[in-house]
């Protein structure tokens, strides 16, 4: 509903994310990111791409570049808006963030 209400809103451009579980610090304990984190080791690569966690960093990374870079001439695959990107968790998992600048 949230990602709807976005879009209806009209913008020129918009940028929606969509991360599974996030990687890094946090102020708030989150119990099911420390135990995969724990669990997972040094080997995400194990883990499917469109459910592997991902570092918070590599998300705003690609937040970061959708302001430098607006998709404003992209159109949605899903609903086929104009200036509308979703990036999916499979993206990010896979995202080398230093390739994004």
């Amino acid at each position: 509903m949230l990602e709807e209400g976005l879009t209806m809103m009209g913008f020129e451009s918009l940028t929606l994310v969509r991360p599974s579980l996030l990687l890094g610090k946090h102020k708030d304990r989150r119990f099911g990111e420390e135990l995969l984190q724990k669990t997972i080791g040094a080997h995400p690569e194990w883990i499917p791409a469109y459910v592997r966690p991902v570092h918070a960093e590599t998300v705003a990374a690609h937040l970061v570049t959708s302001l430098l870079k607006p998709p404003t001439d992209h159109v949605c695959a899903t609903d086929g808006v104009k200036g509308k990107r979703i990036i999916y968790n499979r993206v990010l998992a896979q995202t080398k963030v230093d390739n994004l600048f």
